[in-house]
């Protein structure tokens, strides 16, 4: 089991429950990538061999044959660790919000948890019934509004009429790399009437937002930060935004009265345009003493003077009342950021431990 697991969630996350397999993860990627060809026709015969390379695979580990010394391996793993689950029905394993790591929890740690962040009624409201329907229509509405003034075009109104939707159902992924293991709750809003729709505005967005602070992924920031070196008396610290989401019981339904839910595709650039606009706005009229500054999400990078760091952290807090942020500072010359332990060497300059 151990082996399995240390594959990480990508490869080996055990399920006992076919129900409780994310597929919505692999559709969503799928159509992220078949999104970028525009010959429709291109797209679904992609889409075509997709499937049936998918259910071939799936047939194959069902049935057990023609397979190879690996994944006869990698079965026999699986069939032990979902042999382990059964037997400890009061543990939940499943994936760190980053990091390519697999978690083990108590399942009462992790409901407890979610119910916490459920007490957040500034974010959430109950509602009496699922509300799928009325924003599905509302959503159309909108569509055809576009469509009326020719602002779109037939092939961009078929993907944006929402034919057939469900609620969403939310899940919390742990964060492995803070203390107390928080929980981040993800809304996998695939199934939901807005997503095409969230989907087309973030494109939009996208194409017309640039950024000075911006990391793409662990890779790109471990370039600019290796050799980096640290002015004397600087330390380098990560600021990392509270969360304000939170996770429901299946059987009921909530409303999101604030805020953007992580897992619509309209979150992630409305998140950046906001942090872009934080550090621009903080850097320039606040005068912050900041050497370097790199973010990816809503995490941050800085390199500040050693004793600025209180001053630094409450002049974020004051932006506004709802983005508030935790600091952690380098210790023993070392500090965790994103999937890596960042180095800060005996001549100040930086290295990784990736």
């Amino acid at each position: 089991m151990n082996i399995l697991l240390s594959l990480g969630p990508k490869f080996a996350l055990p399920y006992t429950n076919a129900n409780q397999i994310p597929f919505f993860h692999l559709i969503a990627d799928v159509e992220h990538i078949l999104a970028q060809q525009k010959n429709r026709n291109i797209r679904d015969d992609t889409r075509c061999q997709i499937i049936n390379n998918t259910q071939n695979y799936i047939h194959r580990r069902l049935v057990h044959t023609g397979l190879t010394p690996l994944e006869k391996f990698c079965n026999t793993a699986i069939n032990k660790t979902k042999q382990f689950i059964r037997s400890n029905p009061d543990i939940l394993i499943t994936e760190a919000d980053k990091g390519n790591r697999t978690v083990i929890m108590y399942l009462d740690d992790y409901n407890n948890k979610m119910l916490q962040l459920l007490n957040d009624t500034n974010t959430y409201k109950p509602c009496k019934s699922d509300p799928t329907s009325t924003i599905k229509d509302a959503t159309n509405t909108l569509v055809k509004r576009l469509a009326t003034l020719k602002l779109i075009d037939n092939d961009t109104i078929k993907f944006l009429t929402s034919k057939s939707a469900t609620c969403p159902m939310i899940y919390g992924q742990p964060k492995a790399h803070k203390a107390g293991l928080p929980l981040r709750p993800v809304v996998p809003t695939i199934s939901s009437p807005t997503y095409n729709l969230s989907k087309y505005i973030a494109t939009i967005l996208k194409q017309a937002f640039t950024s000075c602070f911006n990391v793409k992924d662990s890779k790109t920031f471990c370039t600019y930060v290796n050799n980096l070196q640290v002015p004397a008396g600087h330390i380098i610290v990560s600021f990392d935004v509270v969360s304000l989401f939170t996770n429901v019981p299946q059987h009921l339904f909530y409303t999101q009265i604030f805020g953007t839910a992580m897992g619509s595709p309209l979150s992630s650039i409305a998140a950046d345009i906001v942090t872009e606009q934080l550090l621009t706005t903080v850097t320039t009229q606040a005068n912050i003493p900041a050497q370097h500054i790199r973010k990816y999400v809503d995490d941050l990078f800085l390199v500040i003077p050693e004793g600025a760091v209180d001053n630094v952290l409450k002049v974020f807090n004051s932006y506004d009342q709802h983005l508030q942020f935790t600091c952690e500072v380098e210790q023993d010359r070392k500090l965790p950021f994103l999937d890596m332990l960042i180095i800060r060497n005996n001549d100040n300059t930086l290295s990784t431990d990736c």
